[in-house]
């Protein structure tokens, strides 16, 4: 074959390939377009406050059913609403991790607002650059925190007596309306907002679900900040867009592990976590060894 040939004949494999590349980045570039499309739609309300009597979050000794919970959202979006809180306002949540808190946030989300996410250890000129820079219509703060928020001049909702009323109109959202505020954690500099909206949310809590194989069947033990990220967007989303239910508890190993290896229906068999909270956890059970060899996924960011 000569030089020409030769020549030819690359040429010819080049665009030969050069074809099927392009071929197959346009499907990918569809499928991902399909499938982002997917994930990311409808909206917060529409989403996790689904019907049913099966019970979804527990805390303590207190149990809500999806029935309660979507209720309870409901009549508090109507509070909220009847406070003049509109899906152009800002709602601050300053408060520990509660079934409480999560009603007042599904009341801000259905009720169509944007949720401000405040870390609850905050003090007062923490919570004050989070307010200046946010300038939510109203906060929702637990005892601990009412007073702070109130010294700061803020229209303060107490979580302790959520404002309660008829359920109100259904807000006009999309996928791209924001759906909350989170803060960066500020360690190289004040703390940052930013803004997610309802198809990021959707988005991250499908996405658990497909990863982890996350059913109906699991309990996720919640021990991570509802005010963050990973235990909002992941730990309750996912377990409200259909993973079963959830156990919050406050983080300590005992507490954890005592969740983990109950005898009941109600036993964990999911834990997210952060390399801290694994670090104690380790440690702990090096002095108490405990079968945790049913607990399905242990999962870290």
């Amino acid at each position: 074959m000569c030089a020409t040939q030769k020549a030819s004949r690359r040429r010819s494999s080049r665009a030969r390939f050069g074809i099927r590349w392009y071929g197959i980045v346009g499907r990918v570039t569809d499928d991902i377009a399909a499938l982002r499309t997917r994930l990311r739609s409808g909206t917060l309300p529409e989403a996790l406050l689904r019907s049913g009597r099966e019970v979804v979050l527990r805390c303590g000794d207190k149990n809500l059913t999806r029935d309660q919970l979507r209720g309870d959202a409901e009549r508090v979006a109507g509070g909220l609403h009847g406070l003049g809180i509109t899906a152009e306002d800002r709602v601050a949540i300053y408060a520990a991790n509660s079934l409480e808190w999560v009603i007042a946030y599904l009341g801000v989300q259905r009720v169509g607002a944007c949720a401000v996410m405040m870390n609850p250890d905050y003090h007062s000129a923490e919570a004050e650059h989070i307010f200046h820079d946010s300038e939510p219509a109203a906060v929702v703060a637990d005892r601990p925190r009412a007073a702070i928020a109130a010294k700061l001049g803020l229209r303060v909702i107490s979580l302790e007596e959520l404002p309660k009323g008829a359920v109100p109109p259904k807000p006009s959202l999309t996928p791209d309306s924001p759906a909350a505020i989170l803060y960066t954690s500020g360690t190289t500099g004040r703390p940052k907002g930013a803004v997610l909206d309802h198809g990021n949310f959707l988005a991250q809590g499908r996405g658990a679900l497909e990863v982890w194989r996350w059913t109906s069947r699991d309990v996720l033990v919640h021990a991570l900040p509802l005010f963050h990220l990973h235990g909002l967007g992941m730990g309750l989303h996912g377990t409200l867009l259909g993973g079963g239910s959830a156990t919050l508890v406050p983080f300590t190993p005992e507490a954890v592990v005592a969740e983990l290896t109950r005898d009941d229906a109600e036993r964990g068999t999911m834990f997210f976590g952060v390399p801290s909270m694994y670090h104690r956890l380790c440690d702990w059970l090096d002095e108490n060894p405990t079968d945790l060899s049913h607990v399905r996924v242990y999962q870290s960011l």
